[in-house]
């Protein structure tokens, strides 16, 4: 009964988070506008990202920016964290001594908006198939996690990338639990169908590492305090590359036990490194667009290509776990 509760609490949080996220990516166009504070006190137009909807506004670096959405632009909540605009609708611009009003459209979906949610699709739909099918063994289970947790980290891509406090606490938390749920997945995988003993205690010792790091990023939204986030990329960045070189060592010291049996677990650690290597890239992606780095979303096309080509290595893995339960 209360594991019942439990999965019911969990999907109506799901359900809420992604309500909110797909509303702010869908009613907010990403803008991409980049600003600096000068001597002067004014806020300039430092960058624009070309794939964002400044592209399409009569807008100049350098130009001076007014107001955002009738208020001062140092009350705008994404300028105070992020120094950035995002989640407008209008803007008073100065250039050359002239004020010029710039509406944003808000019918401004892309492509790049789209493609997060079929890749949201397929890893929820591999992780309820997964969950359902397989619901009596626990590496399954954990595979199931592997995959809730990329389509946590595609769900909220729109709203992070938009400036949405949430957005960017959803995905550089998942980001960081990734490796580790992957890693724990190993540990049991191997124990349950290699007989092969992994250590497991670091395991604790690394969750609780995320939950720490998902607290401070809770001061987000604190605005005085969202300084932090000037560190945050950089910290989730060697966490998950560390991850990646941890998951990397164990399936290499496992094949090196078993490359010469001709058995499924050698097969198995083969398509694990490559769905590591796979993931690492699409992931370091992620991290490098605004997810992570808010300015160098000029990626997002760089990430969804790679996305496209590392998801089928999921599926193997998922079907070599099937074919020996």
């Amino acid at each position: 009964m209360r594991n019942k509760y439990a999965i019911g609490f969990c999907v109506t949080i799901f359900i809420v988070l992604q309500i909110w996220c797909s509303f702010i990516t869908f009613h907010f166009p990403y803008i991409g506008i980049y600003v600096e504070l000068t001597p002067q006190q004014q806020w300039v137009i430092k960058e624009m990202t070309p794939e964002s909807a400044s592209a399409k506004l009569n807008l100049k670096v350098g130009d001076i920016v007014k107001q955002v959405d009738g208020k001062l632009p140092d009350e705008s909540r994404t300028i105070q964290k992020w120094k950035a605009i995002e989640k407008a609708h209008l803007l008073l611009i100065s250039r050359d001594g002239y004020e010029y009003e710039i509406k944003v459209n808000r019918n401004s979906t892309t492509f790049y908006d789209m493609v997060p949610l079929v890749e949201e699709g397929a890893c929820l739909f591999m992780a309820v198939l997964l969950f359902m099918k397989m619901r009596r063994s626990p590496s399954a289970k954990l595979l199931a996690a592997v995959f809730l947790t990329m389509a946590m980290i595609y769900m909220s891509l729109g709203a992070s990338v938009r400036g949405d406090v949430i957005g960017k606490l959803l995905i550089a938390s998942f980001m960081m639990a990734l490796p580790i749920i992957f890693l724990h997945f190993l540990v049991i995988f191997f124990k349950e169908k290699g007989n092969m003993e992994l250590p497991t205690r670091i395991l604790k010792y690394l969750y609780a590492i995320v939950i720490i790091a998902f607290a401070i990023r809770s001061l987000y939204f604190y605005p005085p305090m969202a300084k932090v986030y000037r560190y945050d990329g950089s910290v989730t960045l060697v966490f998950f590359i560390i991850g990646f070189i941890f998951n990397m060592s164990v399936l290499t010291f496992l094949y090196a036990k078993v490359r010469k049996q001709q058995s499924y677990v050698s097969s198995i650690i083969k398509s694990g490194m490559v769905v590591i290597v796979d993931l690492f890239f699409t992931s370091h992606l992620l991290l490098l667009t605004s997810s992570i780095n808010y300015r160098t979303t000029n990626f997002k096309c760089k990430v969804y290509k790679r996305a496209y080509i590392g998801f089928p290595h999921f599926i193997c893995l998922f079907d070599c776990l099937q074919s020996v339960v």
